[in-house]
């Protein structure tokens, strides 16, 4: 885990005169404040993440504890957040299947500083709770890619 609005890695440039610069490499955070390459504009940086909104709105109450739906002016995103110059983040899904037909991933995170076995169990739990027929569900931890 890192601090999203830090650097990701720094690159050492030459300058002209023959002297060196070190640049902060960073995730391009957007958000009701304005677009920042880092620092501290925001308290908060999620990861954007895009869901089917019918199986959103089915599972809502579900999983609203470790999403993040509408950002308040103090709190950014980013689009992809990068690990190192090539790799990226992809966060824990839930792929969601309704009677066998539908199929949906579902994006969700931590929440006070939960572990990711915390997390799953929570939502495990709930979604068997639910009483929605023919729901099969199964999660997949968080990754990098490149």
């Amino acid at each position: 885990m890192g601090n999203l609005k830090e650097p990701i890695s720094y690159r050492v440039l030459k300058l002209a005169n023959g002297g060196t610069t070190t640049v902060g490499i960073g995730n391009f955070i957007h958000g009701t404040k304005g677009n920042t390459l880092q620092g501290s504009l925001y308290k908060e940086v999620y990861l954007a993440a895009t869901v089917d909104r019918v199986f959103w709105l089915l599972l809502e109450s579900c999983l609203s504890d470790f999403t993040k739906v509408r950002l308040n002016e103090e709190e950014g995103y980013i689009s992809k957040a990068y690990v190192s110059a090539r790799k990226f983040l992809v966060p824990a899904m839930l792929t969601v299947t309704l009677n066998g037909k539908w199929r949906a991933d579902i994006p969700f995170g931590p929440k006070d500083d939960m572990s990711y076995s915390e997390v799953v169990d929570i939502i495990k739990s709930r979604l068997q709770e639910s009483g929605i027929p023919k729901l099969r569900f199964s999660f997949k931890s968080e990754s990098s890619r490149t």
